[in-house]
C-alpha cells in the first residue's frame, strides 16, 4: 500500500486559507482536533472475518501500522505550519499547548500506570 503524501491528500493551500481566517478558538478548536486523532485507531479499515484472526493481524498488522503512522506525520505537520504560517492569529496559550504536546510526546513514552 502506497503512502499518500498529505499535500495530495488536502490541498494544502485550501487548508492554508481557511486556518488563516479563523480566529483564535477556531484554531484552538482544529488543535484539539487534531491532537485527539493522533492516537485515534477507530478510523482503521474492517477486514473479512472469513480469516482467522491471526491471519488478519499479520496481514494487516503493518499497514495499520503504516496508516497510524502516516496520519501521525500529518498531524504534527499541521501543527507545524499552524505555528510558521505569519497570517494564522498568534495566542499564547494554543502555541505552548502544541509546544508542550511536541516535548511530552516527543521525548517520553507515555504508558498507562499499572493497577494496584
Amino acid at each position: 500500500m502506497a503512502i499518500v503524501n498529505s499535500t495530495e491528500v488536502t490541498k494544502t493551500k485550501t487548508v492554508e486559507s481557511i486556518l488563516t481566517s479563523m480566529d483564535v478558538k477556531g484554531i484552538e478548536i482544529y488543535i484539539d482536533y487534531l491532537l485527539k486523532q493522533v492516537n485515534n485507531t477507530s478510523n482503521e479499515r474492517s477486514v473479512s472475518t472469513s480469516l482467522s484472526f491471526s491471519v488478519i493481524l499479520t496481514l494487516t498488522k503493518g499497514i495499520i501500522s503504516q496508516d497510524i503512522n502516516a496520519r501521525r506525520a500529518w498531524i504534527i505537520d499541521q501543527l507545524g505550519a499552524l505555528i510558521r504560517n505569519g497570517s494564522t492569529p498568534k495566542n499564547d496559550r494554543w502555541i505552548q499547548s502544541i509546544l508542550d504536546w511536541l516535548i511530552v510526546n516527543g521525548l517520553f513514552a507515555i504508558k498507562k500506570k499499572p493497577r494496584t
